[in-house]
């Protein structure tokens, strides 16, 4: 215990989604033995073409969010979140234009849902 930093509630509270997320994701590979790489999965092949963009894509028939439930965890692993993804109604959105394909909007949407309602797109820059 000597080595453990005074953490306040509010910064403990913070950092609840990100570990959630992390643990959450490898107790999921660990059980089921998934090695998912978001690269190779979500990506067309070939993708060397410098005028092109990933961005985030979401499907709303598969995000949990619009089907009643309370799930928002893309939306809190977004780094530009209230940019990138919004909550409309507390139902996350997907905006391209601030979008930078960080990707792990991806894998935050993996670790709740069997069936990923977001994958990265190669998006034209104009």
């Amino acid at each position: 215990m000597e080595n453990t930093k005074e953490v306040s509630r509010q910064e403990f509270l913070k950092m609840i989604p990100e570990y959630v997320i992390r643990n959450v994701r490898s107790f999921i590979q660990g059980c089921f033995s998934l090695s998912h790489d978001v690269e190779a999965e979500t990506l067309k092949d070939g993708f060397t073409d410098s005028k092109a963009a990933r961005v985030a894509h979401l499907d709303e028939e598969r995000c949990l969010a619009r089907e009643g439930g309370s799930c928002q965890f893309c939306y809190l692993a977004c780094p530009l979140r209230d940019r990138a993804i919004i909550l409309d109604d507390q139902k996350p959105a997907v905006n391209i234009l601030f979008c930078d394909g960080c990707a792990k909007c991806v894998t935050a949407c993996r670790t709740v849902n069997d069936r990923p309602a977001i994958k990265m797109v190669v998006r034209e820059v104009l």
